[in-house]
């Protein structure tokens, strides 16, 4: 991925960490959460984000997209409609939306 395309992720990223929405979405979920590793085949998260661009894991911007996105698409398969949870991923893809 061209240079110019890590900066605009890394800023996407830290972005998103300031969003008071991100608390949950920051570090991996333990695997001490009960199912969570039976549902969710690839887990997401902003530091594994994060990681996979420090270490050129990511081709494409659209790689790197499909990553973010996950982290919401997991939150919405795993965690009920209307949770604290759920609808701070909701609150948390507007805001990736308005970037």
């Amino acid at each position: 991925m061209p240079v110019v395309e890590v900066k605009v992720c890394e800023s996407i990223i830290r972005k998103m960490l300031r969003n008071p929405n991100s608390y949950a979405f920051k570090d991996p979920v333990p695997t001490t959460v009960p199912m969570y590793h039976d549902i969710i085949k690839k887990p997401m998260d902003f530091t594994t984000l994060k990681t996979n661009l420090d270490e050129k894991k990511y081709a494409t911007l659209d790689e790197f997209h499909s990553d973010l996105l996950l982290i919401f698409k997991n939150c919405y398969t795993f965690n009920m409609e209307g949770s604290d949870l759920f609808v701070a991923a909701q609150n948390l893809e507007v805001a990736f939306n308005e970037l």
